[in-house]
């Protein structure tokens, strides 16, 4: 496989942030009433949180590989933490300026009290909320606890792949899968459900199964087992999924047994899913959907759509605009949701294509620098496929 630029990766990007939008959009910006379309609507959004699971499997996936590839390198430290640096730290901290200090003496209101801000500033916002519970910061920061989790994934993991060989490598991966599912199990049995969902430990599990497809793709024999386990696996973790929601009636993480086994079910399915996409033929049903110009756009601008999509519908709820002021200016519940989504996907997008252009692509020039590229001892791999890279959630 060419590394790239690897498209089908950019498509299921696409579809983890379409999900996720349409998750929070429906979460903070529709009021949904008993009819049978709106029941049907609001349980396919009410599951649009496992996107941030296929987010955490993918970036397994790419963070592995690209360190799997260059462990060997003398700047490997060097070359793979400015690389991240550039790409994540500039919108990341621009956005919480923005939101920290320019809206809060526009809006005379402020955002988050000055004692909790340090948690935003060094990426531990999920552990204030697994300790305090989601109010603890402002609605218009509670998303960046996955941002969080990935920032701190990408800071010990290098060490543990240059540490170990491969095949010890993809135990510590099982072995993190079966730890998070526990933890969270043991959180959830004390009514932590909030702890076991954002802290870092307890969401180990879909960044492992990411990086176990990572790893199984540095050796043809265990490729070829995944690729013929893959379907079963995703066809059994759905159907395992289905089950839970059908039995229990929860399609929230915070019930018992979706914020649990349900957790690890959506790491197992989207892991699954990425091996069918990575080996699909060209010309494939599913590598020209997943290579579609529609998905991979959004996958392209994924991470700023996932930073300001949130404060862009709390803000505009906040100003009358929801599902119940449209469906009274157009006379239909039907097109008030469809206008809220609209209306709601159309700046965001605009904001995230401007975002790109006009801001983190001039910070990604730096990547030229002699100092952020990877060695010659690199089968140039690594700097190919980090190309494709988007962090979260990006």
């Amino acid at each position: 496989m060419n590394p790239k630029r690897i498209p089908v990766l950019d498509g299921l990007r696409g579809i983890a942030i379409l999900t996720v939008l349409t998750y929070h959009f429906a979460l903070f910006g529709i009021k949904f009433g008993a009819s049978l379309w709106e029941r049907v609507y609001q349980n396919i959004a009410a599951i649009g949180w496992a996107g941030v699971d296929l987010f955490f499997v993918l970036s397994g996936f790419l963070i592995t590989s690209i360190l799997f590839q260059s462990r060997h390198n003398a700047n490997y430290y060097s070359a793979f933490y400015f690389r991240r640096a550039v790409r994540i730290f500039p919108l990341y901290y621009a956005s919480l300026a923005i939101l920290l200090f320019a809206v809060p003496r526009i809006t005379h209101h402020a955002m988050l009290r000055p004692g909790y801000q340090a948690f935003a500033w060094l990426y531990l916002l999920n552990w204030q909320m697994g300790i305090r519970f989601f109010p603890a910061p402002t609605q218009f920061l509670q998303h960046f606890w996955s941002l969080c989790i990935e920032e701190q994934f990408y800071l010990g993991w290098p060490f543990v792949v240059r540490a170990l060989e491969r095949r010890r490598l993809m135990m510590v991966c099982a072995a993190m899968i079966v730890f998070s599912l526990c933890l969270r199990v043991t959180f959830q049995r004390f009514q932590m459900d909030v702890a076991a969902y954002v802290l870092t430990f307890c969401r180990l599990d879909s960044l492992a199964i990411g990086a176990l497809v990572g790893l199984a793709l540095r050796d043809d024999r265990h490729w070829r087992i995944a690729e013929k386990i893959a379907p079963l696996l995703t066809a059994l973790a759905a159907t395992g999924l289905i089950v839970l929601m059908w039995v229990t009636g929860a399609l929230s993480f915070g019930a018992f047994w979706m914020g649990t086994a349900g957790i690890t079910l959506w790491g197992l399915f989207f892991g699954g899913c990425l091996v069918i996409a990575l080996q699909a033929k060209a010309g494939s049903l599913v590598s020209r959907g997943c290579s579609s110009h529609f998905l991979r756009f959004f996958g392209k601008y994924s991470y700023a759509l996932y930073i300001c999509h949130q404060p862009l519908i709390l803000g505009l709820v906040s100003r009358g605009i929801d599902s119940d002021r449209l469906t009274l200016v157009l006379g239909s519940k039907l097109l008030g949701v469809l206008a809220l989504n609209a209306i709601a996907f159309s700046i965001a997008t605009l904001l995230a294509f401007l975002s790109w252009h006009l801001f983190e692509k001039q910070f990604l020039k730096l990547r030229d620098l002699p100092a952020l590229r990877y060695g010659s001892n690199s089968t140039g791999d690594a700097a190919s496929m980090s190309q494709s890279m988007l962090s979260l959630p990006q």
